[in-house]
């Protein structure tokens, strides 16, 4: 009897016929002519296990084509949706390599640009309160434990409207004060929704610069790759429930995976995602952000004044890279200057070498207004929205500069 592979914790069954002269002291002997009865019941088995294993392997086989069916009329369909709706064709500009320029749009609409979001970020919402700040029509000022904001000038953002006027005494407003409001069960629903308003309503006129069309046609590709994942994912379990080679079924689904994602990354590289006003403004951007992400190489003093730097400063919060930019301030500018800015110390938390105050004014604010968990979730760039009651930003740049 031979067996090429028996799963583990699985038992092997055999039933042996053979003459009494094998055994010839066993007493235990009953005089029937079983051969040939035993022989038609183990043909029986046999039969019955053939089929068995056929079934198995026709349910196996028809379980696989299924899978390849459904990932042929995906992408079948996607290439006939690509053919009828047409793709707009537009000039894409020569890539500047850095510029030492600010965007023309506050940092949460120049992130839904760059990001192609269908709204603003939580990074975003801090980047334009310090960017409010730096054009001096609002202020904010260390009062005790928390930080006051006050506004110069009747606000134009309407979330920061709601948080002077209806928190605030319609003047000012405390950190301390938003963070109650986040947390009451009466009003945490308020600040969401106020938020969620202003999330989209910072994205309201992308239309303008982001070819709305042709970023559905890249999105479809996308999806295209991710239901394929799936599906692919779903019919190697099926392989290894019935015991086909993990090694073959798992290449075979790594290579079909990567074909259709190539088919995704394609479509990205060549669909232009951005109208032609739309190109321009997201070229400057974008060399705008290099700019800031190569700053370690760059001699800001012989750039500009920290003047110059501070006006920068609200867009790296948005990008995700302000811990970069404020490290190359400290060294290039040094301490007693940065201390003298009206602006920069905001930035820095007790870790920073300043160490101004027991959080940093982003953790503070950010903190507040998630603390309830009404605003939760809001992560953008490298930092974000904790979401906890004590606040703060999480991970990587965006948070750690503050």
């Amino acid at each position: 009897m031979t067996l090429k592979h028996n799963p583990a914790n699985t038992a092997v069954e055999s039933h042996i016929i053979f003459p009494i002269s094998v055994t010839p002291n066993n007493q235990n002997v009953v005089n029937k002519k079983m051969k040939s009865k035993i022989l038609a019941a183990e043909k029986q088995l046999a039969i019955e296990a053939n089929i068995k294993r056929r079934n198995k392997e026709y349910i196996y086989r028809v379980l696989m084509a299924v899978g390849f069916l459904v990932v042929s009329v995906i992408h079948l369909f996607r290439i006939v949706a690509i053919r009828k709706d047409n793709i707009n064709q537009h000039i894409v500009p020569t890539p500047l390599y850095h510029l030492f320029e600010e965007p023309k749009f506050v940092p949460s609409f120049t992130k839904v640009l760059l990001d192609r979001l269908t709204k603003a970020d939580g990074l975003s919402l801090t980047a334009d309160l310090l960017y409010e700040v730096n054009k001096r029509r609002m202020k904010i000022e260390s009062s005790g434990r928390t930080y006051l904001i006050t506004a110069l000038v009747p606000p134009t953002n309407k979330f920061f409207k709601y948080l002077i006027e209806e928190i605030g005494d319609g003047q000012k407003v405390t950190v301390k004060q938003i963070k109650q409001a986040a947390t009451s069960m009466y009003t945490r629903r308020k600040v969401n929704r106020h938020f969620t308003d202003w999330s989209k309503a910072a994205a309201k006129n992308r239309a303008k610069y982001l070819d709305l069309h042709n970023i559905s046609i890249v999105d479809d590709f996308k999806f295209s790759a991710v239901a394929t994942d799936i599906i692919l994912a779903i019919m190697f379990v099926i392989s290894v429930i019935f015991g086909k080679s993990i090694l073959l079924t798992g290449i075979v689904a790594l290579m079909l995976g990567l074909l259709i994602w190539s088919f995704y990354f394609i479509a990205k590289r060549k669909i232009v995602l951005y109208t032609d006003e739309g190109a321009e403004e997201i070229n400057r951007i974008k060399a705008f952000k290099s700019m800031l992400q190569d700053i370690d190489d760059i001699k800001l003093a012989q750039v500009g004044d920290i003047i110059l730097w501070e006006q920068f400063l609200p867009y790296a919060v948005a990008f995700g890279v302000s811990d970069k930019v404020i490290k190359a301030l400290k060294v290039n500018f040094g301490k007693e200057a940065i201390k003298q800015s009206e602006f920069l110390p905001y930035y820095m938390g007790s870790a920073s070498f300043l160490g101004t105050s027991p959080a940093g004014f982003q953790t503070a604010f950010v903190g507040a207004i998630s603390a309830g968990g009404a605003v939760s979730s809001t992560s953008g760039g490298s930092g974000g929205f904790s979401g906890g009651s004590s606040g703060g930003f999480g991970g990587g740049s965006g948070g750690g500069a503050f």
